[in-house]
């Protein structure tokens, strides 16, 4: 068996120590690449989140809008008669114009 001297055993710690070292700054580096590509994904989202968001505002306007013209139609349907009602109303004023004629003016 060989004496191992200090200086081989210094060479191997320093060559162990190397390859850990390289090891480590390679698994460092594909961290990076990582948080990067998870960084571009999150500032994608941002701006997803916020075109959606600005989507929505659009909607919720347009809903406004569809809800107040949706109450202007129902007062003015309420306002108006149906076809029925009409009909009374111009056979009642239809009477009255012959009562009148027949009894009250003179021709």
């Amino acid at each position: 068996m060989e004496n191992i001297t200090k200086q081989d055993i210094e060479k191997i710690i320093n060559g162990s120590t190397n390859v850990i070292l390289e090891d480590l700054h390679g698994k460092f580096n594909a961290f990076g690449e990582s948080l990067d590509y998870l960084k571009e994904r999150v500032d994608g989202n941002i701006k997803e989140t916020a075109q959606l968001g600005e989507g929505m505002t659009t909607l919720k306007i347009d809903i406004a809008f569809i809800k107040k013209e949706i109450v202007e139609i129902k007062e003015k349907l309420d306002q108006k008669i149906d076809r029925y009602e009409h009909e009374k109303l111009e056979t009642r004023v239809t009477r009255l114009e012959n009562y009148v004629k027949k009894y009250l003016v003179k021709v």
